[in-house]
């Protein structure tokens, strides 16, 4: 099983790691997280995700288009 966390406005990775911590009490432990996020992160913040068994993945620009459309 895969769940997804998805941010479209710049912001920290940290927090993210919250959220997803936070959201890990209420599913399956066998969930591999996924972070997609429409701006690139630090190499710092990649690490910190990868130590916290996370994925990390930029979607493109079709995705931003979309997203903006939505709001």
């Amino acid at each position: 099983d895969v769940a997804f966390e998805v941010k479209t406005t710049p912001g920290s990775a940290y927090d993210a790691i919250r959220q997803i911590k936070l959201y890990r009490q209420y599913v399956s432990e066998s969930y591999k997280w996924v972070l997609a996020t429409t701006f690139p992160i630090s190499e710092a913040e990649k690490f910190t995700l990868k130590n916290e068994d996370i994925l990390w993945l930029q979607l493109g620009p079709k995705f931003a288009k979309w997203a903006s459309e939505q709001r």
